[in-house]
């Protein structure tokens, strides 16, 4: 158990520090890029995005929960993302051209050329990123991730500092995929460079084929708002709305990612283990449930301010969008180990529906929120979310026999904790005016108050993740000074 707790710190440990890299990064290019640059970028990086959900066809998940993981499959997974992945950067070369001729926007084509090359680059990283999270070498992700990720947001900063629009969060992506090949050539495991073959395709294919069709259509549903607003509201629409899912994102990106990637490679541990899946999924989720309450309901309350210190004026039209978008969030937060738990016992078909059904229902939500305004995209990304909770809930039903009121009971008394901590900050919105200094002030005071009463409240209540907190050993986490 010591070596999970470590490998959840660390992972943790890593997405804190992204997480406060790349929202330092979204703040400087707030103020350097306006709305109708960032929705440039935007539109370009949603076309590649599609792309990346197709270019490792599941080889990450496939090498983690293979229990028979030999040299023969790693070389066939090798294989199979090299086929995908060059053949995917060939087609985004032959569509750039015509997707900025649909926008009117000949620079779309630009940023997509400079995006292309990290299709070739990125096969080389996909097994050994997955043979070291599969190995919960989480010390050497850290260092990979944080460096690519310094490495982009000064790229970024410095091109756009000096003209380069909305060019430099291209170079900046390439710049972060370049970094992290260099470091995977110094920290990977020593079997994961390797020449390809075909022997074993078709086990990787059953397992990634199914998983990567689902990915696909949940890809595609995610990045309609940046297609459909982009020709139906304007550049500027798709920049505000862009700017409100990378607030909300910042959670499930930079937090509870890096619980889920400690979660899979553990449930697969117990695969076929229906009874102790269930027991570790429920335990999971008990401790987690806090933390998406907490943060999606402090997004919804202080979204004002929280724009206006971030962002600046210019961006406040993204407040109803991340208070209305809120809500579908925090719908899903009880279901946020689904996916890993799912995976891990290789239920793709299970995924493969979730995804679908709930894709084209977004899509068409979308796409009717679209020709209103941006408020009513907001709504309908919120609305849409029904579908995905009932299919996931369905999924771990028949998957595990969990059932929605022992889930619910279950993250029960983090809820309140998290709605106790964000009772006690609301009184703190009298304190903002519409000013950058009255959002600090705000958001400092509503943010302590709800920490203090929060914790207060976890420890009182003896909740099981303070139980955790106090086994925390700082030095033990970092420097791995115990056996694991």
């Amino acid at each position: 158990m010591s070596s999970v707790r470590r490998a959840v710190f660390l992972s943790l440990a890593q997405r804190y520090v992204a997480f406060a890299i790349q929202f330092a990064l979204a703040i400087v290019m707030a103020r350097l890029l306006t709305p109708a640059e960032t929705g440039v970028f935007s539109l370009a990086a949603a076309v590649v995005s599609i792309a990346h959900t197709l270019r490792d066809f599941g080889v990450g998940e496939y090498i983690i929960q293979e229990r028979e993981l030999s040299r023969d499959r790693l070389r066939a997974a090798f294989s199979v993302t090299i086929f995908v992945a060059w053949g995917l950067a060939f087609i985004i070369f032959a569509i750039a051209g015509p997707v900025a001729a649909w926008y009117h926007k000949p620079d779309i084509a630009r940023v997509l050329y400079v995006l292309i090359p990290s299709f070739l680059l990125i096969p080389i990283g996909t097994s050994a990123f997955a043979m070291l999270t599969r190995e919960l070498q989480f010390g050497a992700i850290f260092w990979i991730q944080t460096s690519s990720a310094l490495v982009g947001a000064f790229v970024a900063i410095f091109l756009a500092s000096h003209g380069h629009s909305y060019m430099s969060m291209a170079w900046s992506s390439l710049a972060s995929v370049v970094t992290t090949i260099v470091f995977l050539g110094f920290l990977r495991p020593r079997e994961t460079f390797m020449l390809p073959s075909v022997k074993g395709l078709a086990r990787v294919g059953k397992f990634g084929g199914s998983l990567t069709i689902g990915r696909l259509a949940e890809s595609l549903s995610s990045k309609t708002p940046d297609f459909v607003i982009g020709n139906s509201l304007g550049f500027a629409a798709v920049g505000l709305f862009s700017k409100a899912n990378t607030l909300l994102n910042a959670f499930q990106d930079f937090f509870a990612s890096g619980f889920a990637r400690v979660a899979t490679p553990v449930f697969a541990t117990r695969k076929g283990k229906i009874a102790e899946t269930c027991e570790g999924y429920l335990q999971a989720t008990g401790l987690f449930a806090l933390f998406p309450f907490a943060f999606y309901g402090f997004c919804a309350l202080f979204a004002e301010p929280i724009i206006m210190l971030l962002f600046g004026p210019n961006w406040m039209a993204a407040v109803p969008v991340i208070q209305i978008a809120s809500i579908g969030y925090l719908a899903m937060a009880p279901h946020s180990f689904a996916g890993s738990a799912l995976t891990a016992n290789g239920l793709v078909r299970e995924i493969l529906k979730i995804q679908l059904f709930s894709s084209i229902g977004y899509a068409l939500a979308i796409f009717i929120g679209a020709q209103f305004s941006l408020v009513a995209v907001a709504i309908a990304s919120a609305v849409a979310t029904l579908p995905r909770l009932v299919l996931t809930q369905r999924a771990l039903y028949r998957g595990f026999g969990l059932s929605f009121l022992k889930i619910l009971q279950t993250s029960a008394p983090a809820i309140a904790i998290a709605f106790a901590g964000l009772a006690a900050a609301t009184p703190a919105l009298l304190l903002y005016h519409e000013t950058a200094q009255s959002a600090f002030q705000s958001l400092c005071v509503g943010a302590l108050s709800a920490a203090i009463v929060g914790m207060t409240a976890l420890f009182a209540s003896g909740h099981p993740l303070a139980a955790e907190i106090r086994k925390l050993n700082l030095a033990e986490r970092c420097f791995g000074r115990r056996s694991s």
